[in-house]
């Protein structure tokens, strides 16, 4: 994963706060908004499970009458 700058906002209120997300989600392109979700599901992936879970094979074998 690449390195990123860290930059910290003081806000006075949660109102600014809020304001100041909003106005960052909006200004980034689709692509932008992807990437930093799988950035954001990558880390918590990692967290919660220490590994990507990955989907499972399951095979049922069904023997059908004849006729």
């Amino acid at each position: 994963m690449k390195k990123k700058k860290l930059q910290i906002k003081v806000f006075n209120s949660h109102r600014a706060q809020e304001i100041a997300d909003t106005k960052f989600w909006r200004n980034l392109l689709p692509n932008e908004k992807r990437r930093l979700y799988e950035d954001y599901l990558y880390n918590y992936l990692m967290l919660e499970y220490g590994k990507i879970p990955r989907l499972q094979r399951v095979f049922k074998i069904i023997k059908r009458k004849k006729g």
